[in-house]
């Protein structure tokens, strides 16, 4: 909120936004409790109403986009309809002066056979027009081209077109359809080549469809595009993350030893709670950022409100586990575990994070017993994670480091 009100962040947006509404409305914090903490409870709830406010103005104007996209495509398939039921018509004349002449009745019962094809055939690429716009139906990339030809004509028509393909990859996705989400993430990309949001959801599709050299493109064009003239850096802090962990998950620990360096430029703040994770995933070559990053990280439960200290606490033990003492990363994860969580989304995040922490320890310390255990509920949760779409950036280094487990196991 401090940062708001000085121009140097923007509004909260999910997945930020619906952990903070849902802390708010589970807990109903008040100024007496929040002034024992830190000062600025108004100003805190008022930021967290705005950017209520804005994500349900966006939505709003999103469907209003979506309603006029459905009603432009409807209106061309009328008129073409228009057009075919007029060439039938003039089919029907032809076709009663053929009774004249043999000769133009075949040009005539031809002439209409071409017609009834031809408005067949617009009233088909006009529905699929349409299709491809409000449905979350298989897309093909025919439907999207006809879809672009029609709405790219009109004014801002690109930005409108941009916004519903972003969001039909969204459900896509959710929907375990990362062919068509690659479909719609392309086209929302031709679109908008410039949009932040539009190239880390490449990034993720492309990944899942394994094709990681266009994955690690894709994240290396969002840094390209998130760094500024002024050496300063844009884009929201779970996009940054998320990228780190997808060159990680593609195996480009080159690209991953480079880009957490520019995460750590782009957010400086001592602590925050997204980030952080990033330069952990395997150990980082640059000793100095390594050592910047432990000492953020084992600060940050000291520092961060309650309802995220479970996931601080977490992030302490990997730090502690990359140091090399084994001890305090035990009792971190033992912490984040047992601390009350903020609802069962993250509890069931969190169970695959500390487990697969607590495996990589077990086997460090010869425990292989307790290690292929605390390995099977890290598997457990991480699939379950898979199946509710949680938090992706959380997702792939759960993985990550049940990879890492696996491979040190088996050797």
């Amino acid at each position: 909120s401090s940062l708001y009100q000085e121009g140097k962040a923007g509004l909260y947006r999910d997945p930020d936004l619906q952990i903070a509404l849902s802390w708010r409305e589970e807990t109903q914090p008040n100024k007496s409790w929040a002034d024992h903490y830190f000062a600025g409870f108004e100003e805190a709830m008022t930021f967290l109403d705005k950017s209520h406010n804005e994500a349900e103005r966006e939505e709003r104007e999103r469907e209003e986009a979506r309603q006029r996209e459905v009603a432009q495509a409807k209106a061309l398939a009328e008129a073409e309809q228009a057009k075919a039921e007029a060439m039938e018509r003039l089919a029907i004349t032809q076709k009663r002066r053929a009774i004249l002449a043999t000769v133009l009745s075949v040009i005539a019962i031809t002439a209409s056979i071409v017609a009834g094809l031809a408005w067949k055939q617009a009233k088909e690429n006009e529905e699929k027009a349409i299709m491809s716009l409000v449905s979350t139906q298989t897309l093909a990339e025919e439907d999207v081209e006809k879809a672009f030809e029609i709405i790219s004509k009109e004014e801002n028509g690109l930005a409108r077109f941009a916004d519903s393909m972003r969001s039909n990859a969204s459900e896509f996705i959710n929907n375990d359809d990362f062919n068509s989400a690659k479909v719609a993430i392309d086209a929302a990309n031709k679109s908008q080549p410039r949009n932040l949001e539009g190239r880390i959801n490449s990034a993720l599709i492309h990944l899942e469809v394994a094709d990681f050299k266009k994955a690690t493109s894709e994240v290396g064009e969002f840094r390209k595009l998130a760094t500024l003239e002024n050496g300063r850096f844009s884009g929201r802090a779970d996009h940054w993350t998320l990228g780190a962990m997808i060159l990680a998950k593609a195996n480009d620990i080159n690209g991953y030893q480079e880009y957490c360096v520019d995460l750590y430029k782009a957010f400086p703040r001592q602590h925050h709670n997204l980030i952080v994770k990033a330069f952990f995933v395997s150990e980082l070559e640059d000793r100095t950022l390594f050592e910047n990053a432990y000492n953020r990280a084992i600060r940050y439960p000291k520092n961060v409100t309650a309802a995220y200290r479970d996931w601080g606490f977490f992030h302490a033990g990997l730090a502690e586990f990359r140091k090399g003492d084994l001890k305090k990363a035990v009792e971190f994860a033992n912490k984040s575990m047992n601390f009350p969580h903020s609802g069962a989304n993250h509890e069931l995040a969190l169970k695959a994070l500390n487990h697969s922490l607590l495996a990589l320890v077990y086997d460090k310390e010869g425990s292989e017993e307790k290690a292929k255990k605390a390995l099977e509920i890290a598997k457990y949760n991480s699939k379950e994670m898979r199946k509710l779409k949680l938090w992706f950036h959380d997702l792939y280094l759960s993985d990550l480091l049940i990879k890492e487990c696996e491979a040190s196991i088996s050797n």
